[in-house]
């Protein structure tokens, strides 16, 4: 599983958009993620499969547990999935 390559993450003040770059796409809109969210873009991003993104988050947010970090992957991976930019 992996993003599609023609998307950037972009962020402001706490507040991150995935957007296309450029408009051969299907999905012309933007994906408003949150800082975990983003976290997980990113770690997609440079190839990191969903269990170790999970250990990942759990490094970084500290007492967070493995069952809350694997549910907030799963919804950030399906937002992408439903979006358009993940590739299996």
């Amino acid at each position: 599983m992996k993003l599609k390559s023609n998307y950037t993450l972009t962020g402001l003040a706490g507040e991150y958009v995935a957007v296309p770059l450029d408009q051969t796409d299907s999905f012309h809109g933007i994906i408003k993620l949150n800082e975990s969210g983003a976290e997980v873009f990113r770690l997609l991003n440079e190839g990191k499969q969903p269990k170790e993104i999970e250990r990942k988050l759990m490094e970084k947010y500290q007492g967070l547990d493995g069952e809350t970090a694997a549910k907030a992957v799963a919804v950030v991976l399906d937002s992408l999935r439903k979006s358009g930019l993940l590739e299996d």
